[in-house]
């Protein structure tokens, strides 16, 4: 997973139109650099060349976009923060992050989320980030779990009832039989080890269900912003404002794409999730699952009737769960299992099958 990617690329675009602002050409730009900070027998600290592959948002014979001394000049030329050079304002730190949630999101398919359909989002729709997404994507295993909280995330930020029936019809359309679909549910659900491939496609294959995906991320971006926000304080704004000891340690050396995967991989990122969930929309995507577990038994063998009433009984058990429990400290995830199944009469099945 490379995070960096994109920030370099966007860093680049905005210094690109900085200058074509401020200074007309790149060639002026390079000369008023020479005139301030090439001293006498020194190199020219940023020449037509390097700035041709800064503003392509390319590292060459470096990890790294640029040094600290660049950092430094294009602040000085442009009057802004060292932050101001990484992130100019907040659409621009929301943008970063709804791509790295992407990446994170994808982490466990073969997907590209930057698809050829017509779409009216600017984000989605934008060419240029379908080639930067294929070439960030590299799977990382730390993130695995962290890319199944984020799914139930957006699965649960769904506007609709019928927006989550699209995330229920992945399923059903994946699974043979109650038996499989239970399991991949469960992974997902609890164990946040489900390999997505199969969810991605149906979703994917069609310009409704991409439209669904859409806005359900969207909606979990534009709800959690805030969180979002002050998560990028924390954890990154930090890092950017700290001291520089010399070039070895400069913002983009420790902003390198280890430390985005520590970021996204870490307590702070897993509970923000956690506070972040649609508990209501979470649990009737959970008795939607039980529904169609029921419906796919029916097919098979007698089963009891499930009705309208039995759903909404079923929803509100699992409210008076959430309720009772949220606080508590479960020993284990087999606890937690039994526990929440209870609710939702798959205890004896859980036990003799899963556990």
């Amino acid at each position: 997973m490379n995070f960096t990617n994109y920030l370099y690329r966007m860093i680049g675009l905005r210094l690109k139109n900085k200058i074509k602002v401020s200074y007309t050409t790149q060639a002026q730009f390079t000369r008023k650099v020479k005139d301030k900070y090439q001293t006498e027998g020194s190199d020219l600290p940023i020449n037509e060349p390097t700035l041709s592959n800064i503003l392509k948002g390319k590292p060459v014979n470096s990890k790294f976009l640029m040094s600290q001394e660049k950092i430094d000049i294009f602040a000085k030329m442009f009057n802004v923060t060292h932050e101001e050079v990484i992130f100019e304002s907040e659409n621009e730190i929301l943008n970063f992050l709804k791509f790295s949630l992407l990446l994170i999101l994808f982490n466990n398919s073969d997907s590209n989320p930057f698809i050829d359909t017509s779409t009216d989002d600017i984000f989605f729709g934008n060419a240029t980030y379908k080639n930067i997404f294929k070439d960030s994507f590299i799977k990382e295993e730390i993130l695995i779990n962290v890319s199944n909280k984020l799914l139930i995330n957006i699965i649960s930020s769904s506007k609709t009832d019928t927006d989550l029936d699209t995330y229920i019809g992945a399923f059903n359309y994946h699974c043979d039989d109650y038996m499989e679909f239970f399991i991949d549910f469960k992974r997902l659900i609890f164990n946040h080890t489900l390999h997505t491939n199969f969810l991605f496609e149906y979703i994917l294959n069609s310009e409704e269900n991409y439209q669904v995906f859409i806005s359900s991320f969207n909606n979990f971006i534009d709800i959690n912003s805030d969180k979002l926000l002050e998560f990028y304080k924390e954890k990154i704004k930090k890092e950017i404002l700290k001291e520089s000891k010399g070039n070895n340690d400069s913002i983009f050396a420790r902003l390198n794409n280890n430390f985005f995967i520590e970021v996204f991989s870490s307590e702070q990122f897993l509970n923000l999730l956690d506070r972040s969930l649609n508990i209501d929309n979470f649990i009737l995507f959970i008795s939607k699952a039980k529904q169609t577990v029921n419906e796919f038994d029916t097919s098979s063998s007698i089963c009891m009737y499930y009705d309208k009433d039995k759903l909404d009984k079923d929803i509100e058990y699992l409210k008076k769960f959430y309720n009772d429990n949220q606080n508590k400290k479960i020993k284990n995830l087999t606890e937690l299992n039994l526990n929440i199944l209870d609710f939702i009469d798959l205890t004896n099945f859980l036990e003799n099958q899963l556990i």
